[in-house]
């Protein structure tokens, strides 16, 4: 059985979306300047050899700040979870 979406699905995942794409950017901004860069490239699709490259970096400085950019965006969004009560 294929499973259909009601108009109302959609409209609670696009809400969803918008409220955690806010909560990235927010979390995001928070990040230092090299660790925006970082995360902003590999948002992107670049891998990790490319990102060092394209900064003058080594790849485990790369993997390094998407670790840490990822582990924040994690930890944060649990505490945010929490907070509503979820």
């Amino acid at each position: 059985m294929l499973y259909t979406r009601s108009p109302e699905d959609v409209v609670i995942d696009n809400m969803m979306r918008s409220e955690f794409d806010t909560f990235e950017e927010q979390v995001r901004d928070s990040f230092k300047e090299r660790t925006k860069q970082v995360y902003d490239l590999d948002d992107i699709g670049l891998k990790q050899k490319e990102i060092a490259e394209q900064l003058g970096i080594s790849q485990p400085t790369v993997h390094r700040e998407i670790k840490k950019a990822k582990n924040k965006l994690r930890d944060d969004y649990q505490h945010w979870r929490e907070e509503d009560g979820v």
